[in-house]
């Protein structure tokens, strides 16, 4: 989808192995000094949109800083690697960007460090196919509330 450069998806795997980790997530949030630029592409004069999903990001990751201490910096990302023997020990049902949350929840609870990694990213507007939106973020809520009170039965 040109969002991510391919040699990003190998340093993403690298790092699998240089840094004998279980998990890497490419961040689009740790050098990314264009943030700002992205999301104006993406919501060009909305202001309020703008704003929403700037503080619904962070929201995101200060909640499961709060809730399972483990800030990530860009929960939304697409760009992941795993070893296969820790993705598979994960039972997670949800589908989109609720399965990335609800992915991050199960990993932290097993205390699976999660390896962040700059990545270049190149957004795109909902004109040119992105999908994420404000229902999205919403639902991301509710994978974090649900897995603190246990209302996830359906889900495990």
């Amino acid at each position: 989808d040109n969002e991510y450069l391919v040699q990003d998806i190998f340093k993403v795997i690298n790092q699998l192995y240089l840094k004998d980790t279980f998990v890497v997530y490419g961040s689009r949030l740790i050098k990314n000094y264009k943030h700002k630029t992205h999301l104006k592409k993406i919501y060009k004069n909305n202001f309020f949109l703008y704003w929403i999903s700037k503080v619904g990001g962070i929201l995101i990751s200060l909640l499961i800083l709060i809730f399972y201490n483990k800030y990530i910096s860009d929960p939304f990302t697409s760009l992941k690697a795993f070893k296969a023997e820790t993705i598979k020990d994960i039972n997670n049902n949800y589908k989109g960007v609720e399965y990335d949350i609800y992915q991050i929840i199960q990993l932290t609870k097993k205390r699976i460090y999660i390896n962040e990694v700059e990545v270049n990213y190149f957004a795109r507007s909902y004109k040119e196919g992105k999908k994420t939106n404000i229902i999205a973020g919403l639902k991301s809520l509710l994978v974090i509330l649900r897995s603190l009170f246990s209302f996830h039965s359906k889900k495990n």
